[in-house]
């Protein structure tokens, strides 16, 4: 027999839950240099190309980052899935 797996996951205070807009933004551009180099990178090996790896980076760097962003900002939004511990 399988023993399923539980997790107890604790939130923080209601009032103490939300991201910063500027986590946020961190949070994305870190997400994009990495992820932005890889692809980059793969563009790079697809093509052997240098000024289409470059311009496949400024474009995904700018505009994945703001897709990110946006992304971050709506999921703070909503409260679905998220268990707040009572304090009494």
């Amino acid at each position: 027999m399988v023993t399923p797996i539980t997790w107890t996951v604790i939130a923080l205070p209601q009032s103490n839950v939300h991201s910063t807009a500027t986590r946020s933004f961190l949070k994305a551009a870190c997400y994009r240099v990495i992820s932005t180099a890889i692809s980059t990178g793969v563009v790079y090996l697809l093509t052997h190309k240098l000024a289409i790896a470059a311009a496949m980076f400024a474009l995904d760097a700018v505009v994945m980052t703001g897709v990110y962003y946006l992304h971050e900002r709506f999921w703070q939004r909503i409260k679905w899935g998220r268990i707040y511990e009572r304090h009494n």
